[in-house]
């Protein structure tokens, strides 16, 4: 009679710990004495409690269930849901747009019709597209140009002798390289490619340019007006430096180039050499 008692006590225990774990309840298997005392258990070696002895079939597989139970929530304790690291399912690139599709420093940007170079880098470095008249201001539109334009990973995917580009690239004095960015619909939708996670192709299609537009050093500007990549880089990675801001981060890079042959791209700039040596993947 003490062994029912007691075993009745530890299911009612267990019951109560269901609630409070799962939010589910157990009905609680009752005493047949009132006046019985429970029967001492010690914790058994998973931090549970032994069964008690003399039980019968049935009292045992309920013992077993309710073992089950404390095991489960002793998992529970050990991987608690805020220290779990959470997997998201949204396409690398997207952090590295501008939610309201802007041309931004140090994101990526979808030409659209009616798209000018000059605009471009207008709102990227003032956020507005209107002209400006300063002097100042309409120099460094024009050396951010510069730098996008002389982005190894724009010249890669993108690059066009200057003569096929419209006024804006090749009428632009002292020019520092001799390939730019088309603003006609003559590339590859690469904005759809790379949310699949595709990379970017340099195959010619029916879409506008998806180009990089570089992050430069923020103090030189606010300070000096300079529109400079030195001293930009992106935070390192496994293999080594981030490389420069004047290409996409390692996520972009690493993706790869569809259909492109070997060459030379970027340029020699005030700030360094970027010219790279670009090896496509065979597409």
């Amino acid at each position: 009679m003490a062994g029912k008692s007691g075993l009745g006590l530890l299911l009612a225990g267990a019951g109560a710990l269901l609630i409070l774990g799962g939010g589910k309840k157990k009905k609680k298997k009752k005493a047949t004495s009132a006046a019985s005392k429970p029967e001492a258990s010690s914790p058994s070696t998973n931090g549970g409690a032994k069964a008690p002895q003399n039980m019968d079939d049935e009292e045992e597989e309920v013992f077993e269930t309710q073992e089950e139970v404390f095991e489960t929530q002793e998992d529970k304790f050990e991987a608690p849901e805020e220290d779990r690291e959470e997997v998201s399912d949204e396409p690398v690139i997207l952090q590295y747009i501008n939610p309201a599709g802007k041309a931004e420093l140090g994101k990526m940007y979808q030409i659209k019709p009616g798209d000018t170079p000059l605009e471009i880098c207008r709102e990227a470095l003032f956020g507005s597209r209107e002209p400006v008249t300063d002097a100042v201001r309409r120099k460094a539109a024009m050396d951010m140009l510069v730098r996008i334009d002389c982005s190894p990973f724009n010249q890669a995917v993108y690059g066009r002798p200057l003569d096929e580009l419209k006024q804006g690239h090749a009428n632009i004095g002292s020019y520092w390289t001799q390939k730019g960015v088309s603003f006609n619909p003559i590339y590859s939708d690469n904005l759809n490619r790379m949310m699949d996670g595709l990379p970017p192709s340099a195959a010619q299609g029916n879409s506008f340019a998806f180009i990089w537009i570089p992050m430069i050093n923020i103090d030189r500007f606010d300070l000096d007006g300079v529109v400079t990549t030195e001293g930009m880089y992106h935070p390192d990675t496994p293999d080594g430096m981030g490389g420069s801001m004047i290409d996409p981060p390692a996520e972009i890079i690493n993706l790869g180039l569809d259909d492109a042959q070997t060459g030379v791209v970027g340029c020699d700039l005030p700030e360094g050499d970027f010219r790279k040596t670009i090896v496509a993947n065979a597409g």
